[in-house]
């Protein structure tokens, strides 16, 4: 009897934990099988790719890092000179 119980008890911890994971759906006494989840080989693929793909962006976005760092010197300079070409012309509109 107490085993019965113990065994019982095992099953349905068993079918709970099947359940949880979308394995199977149990309606009342009806027990379906919904399938195994996406393989570990599946899974490993599509995980290697999105690596891929973030990879990829982080190379890009480096790379517009690098070329802003590069244009920042030149904008300033460039700034710097119109600066300059203002203040010329400002002194020489008054006279």
């Amino acid at each position: 009897q107490y085993d019965q119980k113990n065994i019982r008890r095992r099953v349905y911890d068993a079918l709970n934990v099947l359940m949880a994971m979308n394995i199977i759906s149990k309606e009342r006494k009806e027990i379906r099988w919904l399938g195994l989840p996406a393989t570990s080989a599946q899974e490993n693929v599509s995980l290697l790719n999105e690596k891929k793909q973030i990879a990829e962006r982080i190379r890009q976005k480096r790379q517009q890092l690098n070329d802003l760092l590069i244009q920042v010197p030149v904008d300033c300079y460039q700034i710097e000179l119109l600066r300059k070409i203002f203040l010329r012309n400002a002194i020489l509109c008054k006279c």
